[in-house]
Order: structure tokens, then sequence, then C-alpha cells
């Protein structure tokens, strides 16, 4: 990919993890030349929010809950 005139890689990392019934997903912009993050962040793919949306992203999956839940059983969802 290539932004603000810099060409960089970006690394997906998408897991499950089955005991937990926790995903991830992580996203990396690399220099491929070095194969470490852009010097900036301001020229990685996902560039820093400004007001006018263009650092926004998302990430989107479906849940089905566990048998055998009570209904009103809490299902948490955190992302960071």
């Amino acid at each position: 990919m290539t932004y603000g005139g810099q060409t960089f890689d970006v690394d997906i990392e998408l897991g499950l993890n089955a005991d937990s019934g926790q995903v991830f997903a992580k996203f990396q912009s690399i220099d491929p030349n070095t194969n470490l993050p852009p010097a900036t962040c301001l020229s990685v793919f996902l560039p820093p929010e400004d007001g006018t949306g263009r650092g926004q992203g998302y990430f989107s999956y479906t849940v089905q809950p566990n048998v055998g839940l009570a209904t009103g059983t809490q299902i948490h969802n955190v992302a960071l």
C-alpha cells in the first residue's frame, strides 16, 4: 500500500481462542525496507483520526451464545 508518498505492507493477524471465545484482529503497517513500523504515525494504512473520518476503521463479526445460557446473560464486547 502507498499512502502519503510512503509504501508499506499491512500485516494482518486474526485469531480465535476457542477456550475463552476471545476473537482478536491486529493490523500493523510495516516498512518493507526495515520490517519495522513506519517512522511516522502519519504514514500508515489507518492514519490518526483528525475529525474528518479518515482515521476510522472497523472490524465486524457475528456471535452466537453458548447453548444453555439463561435469558438475560450478558455477552461482553471489548475493543482496544
